[in-house]
């Protein structure tokens, strides 16, 4: 039976605006739940993730489900595999879908302690669970691999559930990414171990294209690397049968994080996220986070860089019918360094429409792990979020309903959309100019253009007598054709006129002109 819980909502704003509803609420259990997938069915909304089970006053790690309606208001709770064993610990729900609005999936891992916190467990066991929309569980499913596995992300295809994740030996030495292929009573058709065993991992968004067809993103350590931790994404390309026909790497002569893949809607092209180890302005966040284009054999169409002082990272990203995309994770805001809760929006072009940043409790960390796009246009997030209990900051489950602007109040931003230099024939472009507090920079690198792949793009900022004052360098092109776009701030620099001068190597490429007002 379903159990009621108390249900905790704090900074709740409830609005009709223009026939879209916004909301922020959080869900509390007497201890500390993150809502880490989401999915609607456009009359009721689910979230699962990890929480916590009381068994005999002993709070044990569990995995959740949360069933509410269209405005937030909780209608039923449940654990998924309470009471199984007093030792264990169920993993994160990192995928998370539904099928024909009466089956959800989700994935995560499974682990038995020899004792309750010991210092190293190696009982990892990849775990998919089935239940319906009322919170009964199906069935679960423990999948073993080379002994410890990890699910990061499932996807609903051709009638069967692909899992991805990683996989090691019980002595936590050799790694592999996994892939495992089950039907939908979890029974498994064939499982897959990918990369070369020093350290690879199939973490990413996973995806589809027709019916033949499965993509997924992950990570591996660059084989070139003398001391074995530079780390690149890499993408995979196999057959309904599990054959892999292609992969590829991508990153920089540093160490950058697995890289997330999906389809765009019409087939035609890739959309990815990764964070590279780099820096692109002396005061930007060293590791920093792009969205990007490619074409279907991974070759870049454009990405947008998302630089800033502080640190942003997108845990998931969808993309619609318009080609637009949008993606949720986390941000720092200021010198608190008190995590956000963070979406952004960008045209088919790769251009930022809008960014968003939401807390509760500018003094707890806020997190959103996943979004589904409602009837009405606007956005439902589940994640983390955190209030005070007692005196006490409290990490509670957190739904956030944004209008289609992203806004919790509406109107709480007056967007332009900027006009895009795509496939420009000019090396660089700065818009909007004359600007303010930042502007966007555009790179079109040429299709006749030679990449060597140990230089990288800078672009100099000097007045007008010619002194150099600021600048953004470690930007390496990735192949002929595409167009890359980063943020430029003010930073110290007084309103007036100045020149940009983008250089490859030595060679300098184009020079412009810009006013900051």
């Amino acid at each position: 039976m379903i159990k009621a819980c108390l249900t905790f909502w704090m900074a709740i704003v409830s609005l009709i605006t223009l026939g879209q509803t916004t909301f922020s609420k959080l869900y509390w259990n007497d201890y500390t739940i993150s809502g880490l997938g989401i999915a609607t069915d456009g009359e009721f909304v689910y979230s699962t993730g990890l929480g916590l089970y009381n068994d005999d006053e002993l709070y044990l790690p569990n995995v959740f489900f949360l069933k509410f309606d269209v405005l937030g208001n909780q209608i039923d709770k449940t654990y998924l595999i309470a009471g199984e064993n007093a030792y264990y610990r169920s993993g994160y729900a990192g995928g998370f879908e539904l099928l024909n609005d009466s089956i959800l999936f989700a994935s995560g891992h499974f682990s038995e302690y020899d004792t309750m916190f010991p210092p190293w467990n190696r009982k990892h066991l990849g775990q998919l669970y089935a239940f319906n929309t009322e919170g009964d569980t199906l069935f679960t499913r423990k999948y073993k691999g080379s002994g410890f596995i990890e699910f990061n992300r499932l996807h609903l295809f051709n009638d069967k559930v692909i899992c991805g994740g990683f996989t090691q030996d019980t002595n936590g030495v050799a790694s592999n990414a996994y892939l495992t292929k089950v039907n939908y009573e979890g029974i498994q058709i064939w499982e897959l171990m990918l990369g070369d065993t020093i350290h690879s991992e199939a973490t990413g968004l996973l995806d589809t294209i027709s019916n033949s067809t499965i993509i997924g993103g992950g990570a591996v350590v660059n084989s070139i690397s003398p001391d074995g931790i530079m780390r690149n994404g890499k993408i995979y390309k196999l057959d309904a049968s599990g054959n892999v026909y292609f992969s590829k790497e991508i990153g920089t002569p540093y160490d950058d994080s697995e890289i997330e893949v999906k389809v765009s809607k019409n087939g035609q092209s890739y959309l990815v996220r990764q964070y590279m180890d780099t820096v692109i302005n002396e005061g930007d966040y060293e590791y920093v986070q792009y969205i990007g284009k490619t074409d279907t054999n991974v070759n870049f169409i454009w990405r947008t860089f998302l630089n800033d002082k502080y640190y942003k990272y997108i845990y998931t990203l969808r993309t619609f019918e318009d080609g637009s995309i949008v993606a949720v994770g986390t941000t720092i805001v200021d010198e608190t360094y008190e995590p956000h809760g963070y979406i952004v929006k960008l045209d088919s072009n790769g251009a930022v429409l809008w960014e968003r940043d939401y807390t509760n409790n500018p003094e707890g960390n806020h997190y959103l792990y996943d979004f589904q796009k409602m009837p009405d246009g606007g956005y439902i997030c589940s994640g983390l979020g955190a209030d005070t209990i007692d005196g006490v900051i409290q990490s509670m489950c957190w739904l956030l309903r944004l209008d289609s602007m992203g806004c919790l109040i509406p109107g709480c931003d007056e967007v332009s959309i900027p006009e895009i230099a795509v496939n420009s024939e000019t090396y660089l472009s700065i818009y909007p100019n004359p600007f303010g507090d930042a502007a966007t920079v555009e790179v079109h690198v040429p299709q006749d253009f030679t990449i060597n792949g140990t230089q990288a793009l800078r672009l100099d900022i000097y007045d007008m007598q010619g002194r150099l004052i600021d600048g953004y360098s470690n930007i390496y092109p990735s192949n002929p054709g595409e167009t890359i776009r980063f943020k430029m701030y003010r930073n110290t620099m007084t309103a007036g006129n100045y020149l940009a001068t983008l250089k490859y190597g030595d060679e300098v490429l184009n020079t412009i002109q810009f006013v900051l007002k």
